[in-house]
């Protein structure tokens, strides 16, 4: 390839052209067909847009490269048929002082479909653009500037020693990682009576403790992460957060249904 400072010596080529490149050392010659690592996408707003779109992408998924495609601004519905080879797909709507609607179908259909495919499904909603990325691949991405920021529970954050190329830590308690306590239930109602509110009882004891340990534990990273000289913004209030995740709310509602639903938010409000 051409050196930096010959390029800058030689300045633009004329319109219409292109300077050569040189295999230095004959090192583009050694490149694998296609990189794991990366994902490539388009962008589509409507079925125009996709049907334009798919072949090229389809052909690049032919040849082993991993695809996704951001579906935003969602302006109008697509069928997705015929994208079956995408890995990821990113749904969001139209920003900005004069957004055209978004109608909260495209993306239920959206969803099914990736479901039916094992696709992964993305909603953008906060505003934010969302990259697919191995966790192994992040810290290098973080330090170098790949990627503005990440998500990530506090000790991950210090385990991952993201304090040395993170500078900002926001607490916007967005999402709660459960840890589920269950087993089966014909062996649940098989157990006699004593041994059941034994499991009743061990389970509650078990939640508690659990929730107990998570408050310490990120406390205690909190700490840490402060020491190392990051500074961390704990968000008071929530309520634009929440505002802006009302669709992601109504679009699981449909999913699991309103009753459903309104027991698990109550459950919510409860545990606070």
């Amino acid at each position: 390839m051409l050196f930096a400072d010959m390029l800058d010596a030689m300045g633009k080529p004329p319109a219409g052209c292109a300077y050569p490149l040189y295999d230095w050392m004959e090192g583009m010659c050694r490149w694998p067909d296609r990189f794991h690592h990366i994902s490539i996408g388009c962008s589509i707003m409507d079925q125009v847009a996709a049907d334009a779109q798919r072949p090229a992408m389809a052909a690049l998924a032919a040849l082993g490269w991993s695809t996704h495609v951001w579906y935003e601004p969602a302006i109008g519905r697509v069928n997705w048929q015929g994208w079956e080879f995408i890995k990821l797909l990113i749904v969001g709507g139209e920003t900005g002082a004069n957004p055209r609607p978004f109608v909260d179908n495209w993306a239920y259909v959206s969803l099914d479909w990736c479901q039916q495919h094992g696709i992964k499904f993305w909603m953008k909603q906060l505003g934010a653009n969302p990259v697919p990325m191995p966790w192994g691949e992040v810290y290098l991405a973080m330090k170098q500037g790949t990627v503005d920021g990440m998500e990530s529970p506090t000790f991950s954050i210090v385990s991952g020693k993201y304090t040395e190329v993170t500078k900002y830590v926001s607490l916007t308690r967005h999402t709660y990682p459960p840890i589920s306590w269950f087993m089966n239930l014909k062996k649940y109602q098989a157990l006699p009576p004593d041994l059941r509110q034994a499991v009743d009882e061990s389970f509650r004891a078990t939640c508690a403790r659990d929730r107990t340990a998570e408050v310490e534990k990120e406390e205690a990273d909190l700490l840490v992460i402060k020491k190392a000289g990051v500074q961390v913004n704990d968000v008071k209030n929530l309520q634009a957060f929440q505002d802006r995740m009302g669709p992601v709310y109504d679009l699981v509602a449909a999913k699991v249904g309103k009753e459903y639903m309104d027991r698990f938010m109550s459950a919510v409000k409860a545990a606070r």
